[in-house]
């Protein structure tokens, strides 16, 4: 189990280099996989590699994706002078001269250093050794994320061990109190029409037969089973080693139809307390489950 919070990062440098790459690699929960990148204009070739080396380890969550440059050479830096620019500009400069008599030579340091005069042209191709360099970063940071999401999605796991024992120990508190209902409900509605005066033959099987059907809308043994079974199943899901937040988000949702039945079901006010506090713990769970992978 993974959780979809986590962060790593790593560095790694060209032999007999300084040049060499920072990466970071930092996730949140999200229902799909979002991968959003941040990377020098140079390394724009590379951006599908790296989504599709993230899209092989991830399944969920929204991935950020940031990579610097170290080193003061840079063999992928190519300064190009953009000289359409740089003529306008001179040509501007000159007309605003002749216009306000301002007396003075343009020189070249000045123009180097407004934006826009020297661009970085990205190269053509990167070279194998460097392209492999950067893999070889987002490789260790990508594992590193892993690692902290496995670390914390053990911690949710063990916390939902608790829960969903918690969720059966409340259940089996259930159990006692509605198995009953039905009887209960017969030996109601019985009363109430004898109390009406009416001259039934109480022991005419059709009479027999309604009563059974009315008490029987208050039996809530077949949402018992169900729950029962949905944590069997959630169980399950949590010793897997695939991906299974969608699937445990859809479990929750039926423990919650269940309980919600078996709530409308079972009108004895001694199980609300049990059914009021259930519910929050499937509340609490489920907020938990929104950060599984």
């Amino acid at each position: 189990m993974k959780s979809m919070t986590g962060f790593g990062g790593s560095s790694a440098t060209l032999p007999n280099s300084e040049f060499g790459f920072t990466v970071e690699l930092s996730s949140v929960n999200r229902k799909q996989l979002e991968i959003r990148s941040s990377l020098p204009p140079e390394l724009a070739s590379c951006e599908p590699i790296l989504r599709a080396m993230i899209s092989e380890k991830m399944s969920r969550g929204a991935i950020n994706l940031r990579v610097g440059i170290n080193g003061t050479e840079n063999p992928l830096s190519h300064p190009k002078v953009n000289h359409k620019y740089v003529i306008e500009l001179i040509e501007q400069f000159r007309a605003i001269q002749a216009e306000s008599g301002i007396a003075g030579e343009i020189e070249l340091q000045h123009l180097v250093a407004l934006p826009g005069v020297v661009e970085d042209a990205p190269p053509a191709t990167i070279p194998t050794e460097i392209e492999d360099l950067l893999c070889e970063a987002v490789a260790q940071a990508l594992n590193n994320l892993i690692a902290m999401r496995e670390a914390e999605g053990e911690i949710l796991r063990q916390s939902f061990i608790e829960r969903v024992t918690l969720l059966e120990e409340l259940t089996a508190q259930l159990e006692p109190m509605v198995a009953t209902l039905p009887e209960m409900m017969y030996e109601k509605l019985l009363t109430r029409l004898k109390a009406c005066g009416l001259e039934l033959d109480y022991s005419d099987e059709r009479v027999i037969k309604e009563l059974v059907i009315y008490s029987d809308k208050v039996d809530v043994s077949e949402e018992l089973t169900r729950l029962k079974s949905h944590f069997i199943q959630f169980r399950n899901f949590l010793d897997s080693d695939e991906p299974q937040g969608r699937s445990m988000d859809f479990l929750m949702q039926e423990m919650f139809r269940e309980i919600n039945t078996l709530g409308n079901k079972a009108g004895c006010g001694s199980a609300t307390p049990i059914l009021v506090r259930f519910k929050s713990e499937l509340e609490k769970t489920r907020e938990q489950l929104q950060n599984i992978e």
